[in-house]
């Protein structure tokens, strides 16, 4: 997918506050501003805080919150974990688990990301999207002569063919054509499915 808009807006900004977004009949809700909770160390602080201020700088996460609707409908759950302290009401004061559900985009340079999306399961247990970290590079698209990073592709390029679906992550068909020319990719799920990425770039392209 391509990122539709060039310049990254605040969650106020897109209106993504106080919505719910529904993706594999799970919702997941981006609080309205102005809503808090108590911290560890009892002071009042917003829900969005970290989302929409921490590592701001980093132009990725930035463009990850002005699509935040893109990003949260390509993720999938990846992992849970018990709160490492309590946030109130947020996580039932530190009673319910975190969630940590991962997607991948790609940007203009063919950089290949994978973002982790933080949520909280609240104690009237909706599930709350707190923060969008880490983000970290992975790799490059099939285009590029860049190692990825070591450690961070779960299948090397051999594996990745020997379990290449005709599928993608999200269900799709590929065609004939799809699968030959990404058959060496290594963004691919455990199953062989290709993930979703996003581009990040709204100009028009022929390589992605």
């Amino acid at each position: 997918m391509i990122f539709t808009k060039r310049y990254p807006l605040t969650l106020a900004e897109n209106e993504s506050g106080g919505r719910s977004l529904t993706h594999n009949e799970v919702s997941i809700k981006i609080v309205e501003k102005g809503v808090k909770f108590k911290n560890k160390s009892g002071k009042i602080v917003s829900v969005n805080k970290d989302l929409s201020s921490k590592h701001i700088d980093n132009k990725t996460k930035q463009e990850d919150i002005a699509l935040v609707d893109e990003v949260v409908f390509t993720s999938a759950f990846e992992d849970n974990a018990e709160a490492k302290y309590s946030h109130g009401w947020l996580d039932d004061n530190g009673k319910n688990n975190w969630e940590y559900w991962t997607t991948y985009l790609q940007d203009k340079s063919g950089i290949v990301w994978k973002v982790i999306l933080n949520i909280a399961t609240s104690t009237d247990g909706q599930k709350i999207l707190y923060d969008i970290s880490p983000i970290k590079k992975v790799g490059q698209s099939v285009e590029s002569d860049t190692i990825p990073t070591k450690d961070s592709i779960r299948q090397t390029p051999e594996k990745s063919q020997e379990k290449f679906s005709e599928r993608d992550s999200s269900g799709k068909t590929l065609t004939k054509a799809q699968q030959e020319y990404f058959k060496i990719s290594k963004v691919v799920d455990d199953k062989g499915n290709l993930k979703v990425m996003y581009r990040g770039d709204s100009s028009d392209f022929t390589v992605f």
